[in-house]
């Protein structure tokens, strides 16, 4: 049988197929120069504001504090979900010496004054503590403290 003598309804499902096909491309062109639109600038980044500044630099100086050293920490900012709003990460890596009860009870006063809190939950498995800086209801800040083994305490 020959290209030239299938049966309609081959076709047909050929045809749809390549509809299909063409209608994928078309979609996934599309999600590229969103994309690059995206990276070049098109979409802005939201700014910090002024007090989440002040408490990002409290928090730093709250690490330094407890002799947490700056090449222990790792900071990136990620949009949240809705790409309207900025939040903070940081992931932390301590000694096995480290209290993080004492911590997030000194980083709650610390950030008293903003009218933000801190609230912790604890991975043991994982030896990970993760506090959640909310300011008006919403998280502006997550730090995981990851416990490493082979730090040791500086002093």
């Amino acid at each position: 049988m020959t290209l030239g003598k299938l049966p309609k309804e081959i076709w047909m499902r050929l045809l749809i197929a390549g509809m299909l096909a063409a209608g994928a491309l078309v979609l996934f062109a599309a999600q590229q120069v969103a994309d690059r639109i995206q990276l070049q600038g098109g979409t802005r980044i939201p700014d910090i504001l002024p007090q989440e500044q002040e408490i990002e630099g409290a928090i730093d100086t709250l690490l330094a504090r407890y002799q947490i050293e700056k090449t222990w920490v790792r900071t990136w900012r990620v949009l949240t979900p809705n790409k309207k709003l900025l939040r903070i990460e940081r992931r932390v890596f301590v000694p096995p010496t480290f209290v993080s009860v004492t911590f997030n009870h000194d980083l709650n006063q610390l950030l008293s004054q903003y009218g933000s809190r801190a609230v912790a939950s604890e991975r043991g498995g994982e030896s990970t503590v993760t506090m959640h800086v909310i300011k008006n209801g919403r998280i502006i800040e997550s730090i995981t403290f990851v416990v490493q083994r082979d730090l040791n305490s500086p002093g």
